[in-house]
């Protein structure tokens, strides 16, 4: 009935089928105040801080710096969406890919630094910049310098701008 080898061939589609439908896709909302323009920075595990947010709803407060007691997302698949938000609660959507003459967010990274003398207690963070990409050059160094005053970290960008 089906050609000799068939089952063979159509398992392996089948699995993978199977293993992408089983990964759900989660969303996340990171809601920024109207206007911002700049770095964000997310601070993850930072102890001491009340701040929680909501199924993943990331609240930026006015400056660009949320400091979370909460883990970082886990590994995944996620449709992140970005809005600025007025004082009136509306919401505009921002988009995260364009022409480099468009707002938009971009220069995303994540990562982890050591932020004690003994390198014993390390930092999760997310970050990215809201603006015009074509406005300047020095976009990296913006994030970076504002990931290493979230820390607290007063030494200098390693060159190449990453960690």
């Amino acid at each position: 009935m089906f050609p000799r080898g068939y089952a063979r061939r159509a398992i392996g589609p089948l699995v993978a089928a199977l293993a992408l439908a089983s990964c759900a896709i989660r969303g996340e909302q990171h809601l920024i105040p109207a206007g911002h323009r700049g770095p964000v920075v997310i601070i993850f595990e930072d102890e001491g801080r009340a701040a929680k947010p909501a199924p993943r709803v990331f609240e930026i407060p006015r400056g660009g710096v949320l400091r979370l007691d909460s883990r970082p997302p886990e590994p995944g698949l996620y449709r992140v969406s970005y809005f600025f938000v007025a004082a009136d609660g509306s919401r505009t959507r921002i988009a995260d890919e364009g022409s480099s003459d468009e707002l938009q967010v971009f220069a995303r990274a994540h990562g982890v630094n050591s932020v004690s003398p003994d390198l014993e207690q390390e930092a999760r963070w997310d970050a990215y910049i809201v603006g015009v990409p074509s406005t300047g050059k020095d976009w990296a160094l913006r994030r970076q310098s504002a990931i290493e005053a979230a820390l607290g970290l007063d030494r200098k960008a390693p060159p190449g701008g990453g960690h």
